[in-house]
């Protein structure tokens, strides 16, 4: 035999220490500690991964797959985002048994329609998408949309009684719808009609109204809501209006 060659395999022997542990076995031979020790070196921060995704998938899967609150109503604010318009949305959602959290009131006291821009854009995109159901404003702003022919006349809308009653207590704004060439030219004027509410008076508002800075309310001409609107009027001079 060659003794070169039978030296050189006896130390490669000294290095073989039989054929490479599974996984599987060298769990076997292990006592409790170093399982632990093991799972946490290898396997434990990605059982957390796994964890954490399922959490948050589930999550988002949840979040749409959740129904959303119905809105019942969505009101434009204009000039008046400091009033808290809660408690009147939450008293008329109670008195209509709609308290449940499936209904929703949405009143938008983000909009300033008499000078910024942006508002106006988005207050008109959402008009003529009929994703308006009523506009409360300061008399001028009001007055120019009804002259516009974007709000409903209130006496279209409100039953007659609370019409006349609101018309005796003088608390109607009026205005005429009018009709315009593009170079401004004054094509017709119609007859002046009720299209504003005035709200001063109402228990909810009163402690806002200052400077004659008075909210009034009407019904967008294209909302799909226009019933629930007149409604929601009538609700407030039924039971908040201090001049009974």
């Amino acid at each position: 035999m060659d003794l070169k060659k039978a030296k050189l395999d006896d130390d490669a022997a000294i290095y073989n220490h039989g054929p490479e542990k599974t996984d599987r076995e060298k769990w076997a031979e292990m006592n409790g500690k170093q399982r632990w020790d093991y799972f946490k070196t290898y396997y434990l921060k990605i059982v957390l991964a796994v964890l954490l995704g399922l959490v948050l998938l589930g999550s988002l899967i949840y979040s749409i797959a959740k129904p959303k609150p119905k809105p019942l109503l969505r009101v434009a604010v204009s000039n008046f985002n400091y009033i808290n318009f809660n408690p009147v949305s939450d008293a008329y959602l109670e008195a209509k048994g709609l308290n449940n959290g499936k209904t929703t009131m949405q009143i938008d006291t983000g909009y300033a329609l008499d000078s910024d821009y942006n508002s106006t854009q988005r207050f008109t995109v959402y008009v003529f998408a009929g994703d308006l159901d009523m506009l409360i404003s300061p008399s001028a702003v009001f007055e120019r949309y009804a002259t516009n022919d974007l709000m409903v006349p209130l006496d279209e809308v409100l039953d007659a009684d609370l019409f006349e009653k609101l018309k005796s207590n003088d608390l109607l704004l009026y205005a005429s719808v009018t009709k315009t060439a593009p170079d401004g030219t004054v094509l017709s004027v119609a007859e002046k009609k009720a299209y504003g509410v005035n709200l001063k008076d109402i228990e909810f508002f009163e402690k806002y109204i200052y400077d004659g800075n008075i909210p009034f309310a009407g019904v967008i001409g294209t909302s799909k809501a226009q019933e629930t609107s007149a409604d929601f009027i009538k609700f407030l001079f039924d039971g908040y209006y201090k001049n009974k």
